[in-house]
């Protein structure tokens, strides 16, 4: 492994030992952001190397894998931004989930996004759990949605995007408080 320009001999220990002792929980979160197996190894290798290319940027009082999460984070964030089928897979998450009596979810306890998905479902008003639940759970269309709703088709639409934009972000952001 060599070095990078501003590493010195305790950061080459430091990240060495953080790689070796936290690879595993680096993985698990970027899977449990719903990241594809096939990618949750390049981007945990992605998320290493750029805190190894730039070891200054972590704040002292931030843990070395409180700061891996971090950038793992942002960096399937981006996976999703470019992925076609970001949005497919995100609605097949939400859509499981509400198929589901919130009692008797198929999950383990220590399952910490769908914990997250629960609690920022819970978070959401009514009409805006409807218009999930009608979505996802009882498969309608924009239109028959927005029939039932008094809604324009286009509005349940744009509700839809932010909703799956703001459950993202909710889970996102307990995930993040998790790991503190």
């Amino acid at each position: 492994m060599s070095s990078p320009p501003t590493a010195n001999p305790d950061f080459t220990r430091l990240f060495e030992r953080v790689l070796v002792e936290s690879h595993g929980d680096v993985r698990g979160y970027l899977s449990a952001l719903g990241v594809p197996v096939a990618s949750v190894d390049d981007l945990a290798q992605e998320a290493y190397l750029a805190w190894y290319r730039a070891p200054d940027q972590r704040p002292e009082e931030v843990e070395p894998v409180r700061w891996l999460k971090g950038i793992a984070r942002r960096m399937a964030l981006n996976f999703f931004r470019t992925s076609k089928r970001a949005e497919e897979r995100h609605a097949s998450v939400v859509a499981e989930l509400l198929a589901t009596e919130p009692m008797e979810l198929p999950l383990r306890a220590d399952d910490d996004a769908a914990m997250a998905l629960e609690q920022c479902l819970e978070k959401l008003p009514d009409k805006q759990r409807t218009v999930l639940r009608l979505s996802y759970e009882d498969n309608l269309t924009s239109h028959d949605v927005a029939a039932r709703l008094d809604m324009t088709a286009s509005a349940v639409r744009i509700l839809l995007m932010r909703l799956r934009d703001a459950l993202r972000d909710c889970i996102t952001q307990r995930l993040g408080e998790e790991t503190r």
